[in-house]
């Protein structure tokens, strides 16, 4: 089944990247042209590493 933690175990840092759309923006600003592929990875990566300290 499909956990918001995958593979890692569900907690705070994950419920905190969902709830701030860190994953969904990488993909909307893919998408519409906004930045490319690398760019949002890099910026998702950064915006993750907020929670997961």
């Amino acid at each position: 089944p499909y956990h918001d933690g995958y593979a890692g175990p569900v907690n705070a840092a994950a419920g905190s990247v969902l709830g701030d759309w860190v994953l969904v923006d990488m993909f909307a600003r893919v998408v519409t042209g906004e930045a490319n592929a690398e760019d949002s990875i890099r910026q998702a990566v950064r915006g993750a590493q907020r929670y997961y300290k």
